[in-house]
């Protein structure tokens, strides 16, 4: 109490426990002037002449000084005077504390005359602490920071960067956000690139500190993945394996010297495609169409930055179907009807459009059993069937064509009927028998293909013969011949 912190600072014994008649005049017009992170600078107007001793008190209630006084200091003025301006300092408070600052005067007598109107501050903040990281999931980390002896109020700003700060700065949680603890959870963090972290704080006042030290994360990538550094002017070629995916760099390829890394399943250990665009590209081709154990990803860092523009010289990917036609017979083992290995062709991931499109060139080799082609930029390869870009009904097509539902060779079809592909999203198809008689209607349901078992609309099998079929829908109509031989 103040008594207590009287006799502490004087040394001169106890005091009465309550100032009935204080002998002192009460000081007027106390204000702060200089706040940090554990003092107040306080300055107030004195009342009395002569010898006289102040009492500076911070207190956590304005209306009870005394009885929340939780720091206090002791100023002697010996030429004291009316409306002289006194000055000092109190220390011994907490960073982002709020407190009421008063002064009591009081002569050799000690009694304390009343406590002044008191002024209202926080000190400043402590800038965060150290920063420890952790993972908490895919490309996902938990940070957490030392408070720094802040109060539990502070609110807390996180950043991020690829460069340490000097560029490309971002805002991961914001002072609006209202954060008080002491750690976050923050995605986003890329395989195989470094990422920097750093926190400020904010008092009560809205008083910004400076930033903490900066904190390095660098994302592992993920298990078996491959990895191969390219020094500028140098060819290189990276074969997994087995020579399941060969890739050849020519020595302009890429402007820097740079890291090369390729996930062997992309969907599972994403490096930095989302995997989940990834699997409704899939999808929507139907999947059997898609041969996802040869879909691989690519990328490229150079100086912690990846390398999303277009190569400036040659690329070649190169990846084998040995393993999809064991039996060397042409065929794509387990395809029914049998998918013919001609019609395989290396698919890229269309980042922007979210589906696998043709890459440009794409060769198949035989005695190989390689399909190659020339690769514009890094993202995610996979060999595919029946590939092609979708860019109006024009592109709709149906095979095979005839359809023998007989016959021993499953690439004539076999008992699951004709399949049309490259289907836009919305529309219908109409089958009409050669007197223009409809057979069967079949809705588009957004898979790019859709299967017809030779059944007409009743669940009967259509006869052999000549039939049109005909697309209508947002993207264009189309008109094709289909025949079917029993």
């Amino acid at each position: 109490n103040w008594s207590q912190a009287v006799e502490a600072m004087t040394g001169n014994g106890p005091v009465p426990a309550s100032p009935v008649y204080p002998a002192a005049e009460k000081p007027t017009l106390t204000t702060i002037i200089a706040v940090s992170t554990d003092s107040f600078t306080v300055t107030w107007k004195e009342k009395n002449s002569g010898n006289v001793s102040f009492l500076i008190a911070a207190a956590l209630d304005p209306d009870n000084i005394a009885g929340t006084m939780v720091s206090s200091a002791a100023f002697h003025d010996d030429l004291g005077g009316v409306n002289k301006i006194a000055t000092t300092t109190i220390y011994g408070l907490i960073p982002n504390g709020l407190y009421y600052v008063s002064v009591a005067a009081y002569k050799t007598d000690r009694l304390l005359s009343g406590f002044s109107s008191p002024d209202k501050a926080a000190t400043l903040a402590n800038p965060p602490g150290p920063a420890t990281a952790w993972p908490a999931g895919r490309n996902t980390y938990q940070i957490r920071w030392n408070p720094n002896n802040n109060s539990p109020v502070t609110v807390y700003e996180v950043t991020r960067s690829f460069s340490n700060f000097e560029a490309d700065i971002s805002t991961a949680v914001g002072f609006n956000a209202g954060l008080t603890q002491t750690e976050v959870l923050l995605d986003g963090f890329t395989p195989a690139l470094t990422h920097f972290v750093r926190m400020r704080a904010k008092n009560r006042d809205s008083i910004i500190t400076a930033y903490s030290d900066s904190l390095a994360v660098t994302a592992p990538a993920p298990p078996g993945f491959l990895s191969a550094t390219i020094k500028s002017g140098e060819a290189v070629v990276i074969v997994e394996p087995g020579e399941a995916v060969r890739l050849e760099l020519g020595p302009a390829a890429l402007p820097a010297e740079a890291a090369i890394y390729i996930s062997p399943d992309p969907i599972s250990a994403p490096l930095f495609v989302d995997p989940s665009r990834l699997e409704a590209a899939v999808d929507r081709l139907g999947g059997r169409r898609i041969f996802r154990n040869t879909m691989r990803e690519f990328v490229a860092i150079a100086g912690n930055t990846l390398v999303e523009t277009n190569f400036l010289g040659p690329v070649r990917l190169q990846i084998s179907y040995a393993g999809l036609d064991a039996d060397n017979n042409g065929l794509i083992d387990g395809s029914d009807p049998g998918i013919n290995v001609m019609r395989l062709a290396i698919a890229v991931f269309n980042e922007s459009r979210g589906d696998f499109t043709p890459c440009p060139n794409s060769t198949i080799e035989l005695d190989a059993k390689t399909v190659s082609c020339r690769l514009e930029h890094f993202s995610v390869y996979v060999l595919a069937a029946d590939i092609k870009p979708f860019s109006g009904a024009d592109d709709v097509y149906a095979f095979p064509v005839p359809w023998r539902p007989n016959d021993s060779d499953s690439g004539n079809g076999g008992p699951n009927g004709i399949t049309f592909a490259n289907l836009p999203n919305e529309g219908e198809i109409r089958i009409y028998d050669i007197a223009a008689g409809l057979v069967k209607k079949i809705p588009l349901t957004g898979q790019a293909q859709i299967p017809w078992n030779g059944s007409n609309d009743d669940g009967f099998p259509a006869a052999s013969g000549v039939y049109v079929w005909h697309l209508n829908g947002a993207a264009g109509s189309k008109t094709g011949k289909l025949m079917i031989i029993r």
